[in-house]
Order: structure tokens, then C-alpha cells, then sequence
């Protein structure tokens, strides 16, 4: 058995699977240095709902050290997505569009290797910021010297049908039980036993340091649809330094998707 937990938290390079397509910079932002944090927006073909998502990185309050990229994984020239970003020439957004179609989780992997900050967050561009985000996380930043992972609680926006929306709120709230407001302070530390008893932390709604999500070997599409809580559950295991803030910072948008379809519901068993 030891020898398959060493097999299964191995790091392997994701980003040499698609080192060979090139990202085109459309535009670029205009920030003369390095900052702080970078919104990372990976989209494919949702204009209006990658509108509210970069309206939402865009509208931060007391906070002004950050850059937005946003990458396109639709190759096509002057598509929808495109005419949108044109209207969006900003000094802190960049805007690229992948020579092919590299995945999901591929794009993913070239948001984190396109950022320049220390500090990652990915939007989904279904998923929309509170206005506090990085705000909040910059604090908790300076207060913490050992952290390299920040997940927060999500806020629900449902837009589906009634079954499939009664049948999430079951299961998001056994994961997330109300619970947590009494025994867990604001922020605290994930301990390895967290997961035991069917915490969860998610790509969605988190920062990571650049550096951890590089060395790790980014997003593996092989463990397909659970590639973002694999890639927690080896973070945790090689860095343990996690932190949850309790604080609902993150939309995450419900919708009748992907994730819906039965087929990739039971494979997440």
C-alpha cells in the first residue's frame, strides 16, 4: 500500500501536455510591476457570464495590487468572447486567446503559467467575487506566515431546474454544514483529519501561491471530474498549509452543466 500512496501524490508535469500550443496576447495590461495578485478567468464561449465575472474582478474595494487575465480557449478570431474583451482595455486586464482548444484543465494550467504574481485566484467565468475578496485575503496574508493556500466559504447562486437545485443543496450543505459558524473561528488552519470527515476545499473560491501550484505540476485531466479536489488533497499533503476563511467570498453559480450529467456525477463516486 505505500508504495501506491507514494504513486498516487507524485508530481507530474501537466504543463509539458501542452507546452506546444501558444497562447496569443491579445492585449496586454499595462501595470509597470509585478503585483500582487493575479484573477486568472479561463473562459470558452460564455460572453454574458464572463461579463459579470470580470465585472466582478474589476469592482475590488480598498484594493488596488492586482491584475486580471483573462485566457480564451476558443481559438477563433473576433468570436463573441473577443468583442466582448475588446471593450475591457484596461491597465490591469490582459487578454489571451489559445492558438487550439488545450482542455479545461489544461487551461487552467496555462492561467497559472501566464499569471506574473505570487498569489493566484481563478474565477470561473460562470462565477462572479465579492467585493471584499482580495481585500480580505491580503489581511490574512500579512497575518499568516506560513500559508499557501486560502479557501473561503461559497455563496450559492442556483440556475437550474427545481430536482437538480434540491438535489445540490442537499449535498453542498452535508458538506458545508452551518455547523462550522460555531466550532471554527474565522480562519483557521486545515488539518490532514479535515478530510477524514468530509471537509472539502475547492479550486473555486481559493488563492493559491504560484510557486506550490507550479511545483506541484498544475491540474491532471486523468482524474477527470474530481481533478480540483485531487489537487487540494496533494497540496494539503505536500505543503499542509491551508487556511479556510469562514466568510462567504465566492458566487458560485449553479447551472445546468457538465458537472450536471449523470455520467459525470457517477464518476465523481
Amino acid at each position: 500500500m505505500g508504495s501506491d500512496i507514494i504513486e498516487y501524490f507524485q508530481n507530474e508535469n501537466q504543463f509539458l501536455k501542452t507546452a506546444h500550443v501558444k497562447s496569443i496576447p491579445i492585449f496586454l495590461s499595462q501595470l509597470n510591476l509585478v503585483p500582487k495578485f493575479t484573477i486568472t478567468i479561463p473562459t470558452f464561449n460564455r460572453p454574458e457570464l464572463l461579463r459579470e465575472a470580470l465585472e466582478s474582478g474589476i469592482n475590488q474595494t480598498n484594493f488596488t495590487d492586482y491584475e486580471i487575465i483573462v485566457v480564451d480557449n476558443n481559438p477563433e478570431r473576433d468570436c463573441d468572447t473577443e468583442q466582448l474583451m475588446s471593450k475591457y482595455r484596461n491597465t490591469n486586464i490582459s487578454y489571451y486567446k489559445n492558438s487550439e482548444n488545450i482542455g479545461m484543465f489544461g487551461n487552467w494550467n496555462r492561467c497559472y503559467e501566464l499569471a506574473r504574481s505570487e498569489w493566484v485566484c481563478m474565477l470561473h467565468d460562470d462565477d462572479k467575487l465579492a467585493t471584499s475578496y482580495l481585500n480580505d485575503l491580503y489581511k490574512i496574508i500579512k497575518s499568516k506566515s506560513n500559508i499557501g493556500f486560502i479557501s473561503c466559504r461559497l455563496q450559492l447562486l442556483i440556475q437550474s431546474d427545481l430536482k437538480t437545485s434540491i438535489y445540490i443543496m442537499r449535498k453542498f450543505k452535508k458538506c458545508t454544514r452551518e455547523v462550522l459558524d460555531v466550532f471554527l473561528p474565522k480562519i483557521t488552519k486545515i488539518k490532514d483529519t479535515d478530510y477524514l470527515f468530509g471537509f472539502k476545499t475547492y479550486i473555486v473560491g481559493s488563492c493559491i501561491k504560484r510557486e506550490h501550484a507550479i511545483d506541484l505540476g498544475g491540474f491532471n485531466s486523468t482524474t477527470f471530474p474530481s481533478s480540483d479536489y485531487y489537487f487540494t488533497v496533494k497540496f494539503q499533503y505536500e505543503y499542509n498549509n491551508i487556511y479556510f476563511l469562514k466568510k462567504k467570498n465566492y458566487i458560485y453559480r449553479i447551472l445546468d452543466n457538465e458537472s450536471m450529467n449523470p455520467i459525470t456525477s457517477s464518476k465523481f463516486i
